[in-house]
């Protein structure tokens, strides 16, 4: 008898046991399965964060302070020369169709600032201003550069970095028209992120699934439509796409019965007029290279800019100003989406 209560005695202590064990999993799995979302304003645009990190709820702090430094960075001018040099660099491969020294031709056109009075500026002008950008070298003050073209992108690269070392499960970042899809989701579900459709025009931002753990579709940001979408299958943990959009329907002026979008010719001074009205860069590699080739292919247009893609290695979707579309690199259309599988 004496046994028998002991035996019980050992299996109560035994249960008590393996429910705490159990209850302490259940709470460790939850900690590695926080959700973390943020919006703010950086660099002129909206930014959404939408990730979901193992432990860590101050993700989104260290990733909004991020944008602010990269923001004041590239404000002030004093930027790494490498930064400089690879600019440079997609100057020369886009034959001057993206320059980021036309700082100067930014602010004379002033299509970001207020509608009332506005006109646009006089040949003179603008000749000016393109004489000042091909006088421009390092060191020069910070308003003759204009980083708007690579920003995101390059806020982007910095932000992968800090999910990868914060060991964050899986995630969206989305920076005005430039986008970060980090991770497996958590269900196991692809990813969608939204192309514009650029004739009806935007409201809000392009983007992807608004919650990094579940399998909902895509949206393409408040009281906008949608043109179509990009499905992305990620396999590894520590995945990433970027995907970036520029459009003449984003920011523009009208004058005279004449629109004139924000995105400006180097070589002409003028807006871009290549036929094109949104270009989609998508690449695992890098979000400064698909945020500066959007820009860059948007002002070269088709042929060119098909060219300049192929060189880089990246995919895109290109929309014509008479609704039809081509695209290039590792993408296959079924209906209205897009299936994004690179080569491993």
């Amino acid at each position: 008898m004496k046994n028998h209560r002991i035996d019980i005695k050992r299996i109560i202590i035994s249960v008590v046991i393996i429910s705490v064990f159990a209850c302490a999993l259940i709470w460790a799995d939850k900690a590695k399965s926080i959700e973390n979302s943020s919006i703010f304003i950086s660099m002129g645009t909206n930014f959404k964060v939408d990730i979901i990190s193992k432990g860590q709820t101050d993700i989104c702090d260290k990733l909004k302070v991020l944008a602010q430094d990269t923001e004041a960075e590239l404000k002030s001018g004093n930027v790494k020369k490498s930064l400089l040099d690879e600019c440079e660099e997609i100057m020369i491969a886009s034959d001057g169709a993206f320059d980021v020294r036309i700082g100067e031709l930014i602010n004379l056109w002033d299509i970001n600032g207020p509608n009332e009075g506005w006109t646009p500026p006089s040949v003179e002008e603008i000749g000016n201003a393109l004489k000042s950008a091909s006088d421009v070298a390092t060191g020069t003050k910070s308003d003759a550069y204009d980083f708007g073209a690579v920003g995101k992108g390059l806020y982007l690269d910095r932000a992968a970095d800090i999910l990868k070392q914060n060991k964050a499960g899986s995630g969206v970042i989305s920076a005005g028209g430039s986008i970060l899809v980090y991770g497996r989701k958590a269900d196991g579900s692809d990813w969608n992120v939204a192309i514009v459709d650029p004739f009806v025009g935007l409201n809000g931002n392009s983007g992807a699934d608004g919650n990094a753990g579940s399998g909902e579709g895509a949206y393409a940001g408040s009281g906008s439509s949608t043109y179509g979408k990009i499905r992305i299958t990620h396999t590894d943990k520590q995945d990433t796409t970027y995907i970036s959009t520029s459009g003449s329907y984003e920011r523009y002026k009208e004058y005279n019965g004449m629109r004139y979008h924000h995105i400006l010719d180097p070589r002409t001074g003028y807006p871009s007029d290549s036929g094109l009205v949104s270009v989609t860069i998508i690449s695992r590699e890098s979000g400064f290279i698909t945020d500066a080739l959007s820009t860059a292919v948007f002002v070269l247009g088709e042929e060119e800019g098909l060219k300049l893609c192929e060189k880089y290695g990246v995919s895109a979707v290109l929309i014509r100003d008479d609704g039809s579309e081509v695209t290039m690199g590792d993408l296959k259309k079924d209906g209205d989406t897009w299936t994004y599988k690179p080569l491993q």
